[in-house]
């Protein structure tokens, strides 16, 4: 499947821990990881979206739009300055 071009509508974060029990790795720190849920809404007439299994069985909202959400979990610097985001 190809990636989706929309963006989340919405990031919901349910929990904020500290990765490897807040250890800092040298030279760069500590990260945490923030659990979430990511809330979309795609066209399903766009070209882009063709590859989405079943998004034409799924009634649109009232601008047209299909909305959906799934499970996120990021791993973030704390220090956000070393601008460096993992994401699964």
């Amino acid at each position: 499947m190809s990636p989706v071009p929309e963006r989340p509508v919405r990031l919901e974060v349910h929990a904020r821990e500290p990765f490897a029990a807040g250890h800092r790795f040298p030279g760069i720190g500590a990260y945490e990881v923030l659990t979430a849920t990511a809330h979309y809404a795609v066209g399903p007439k766009a070209a882009a979206n063709r590859a989405i299994p079943d998004l034409d069985l799924v009634p649109p909202d009232v601008t047209g739009k299909v909305c959906f959400s799934g499970d996120v979990e990021i791993l973030r610097p704390v220090d956000g300055g070393r601008r460096r985001l993992f994401f699964d």
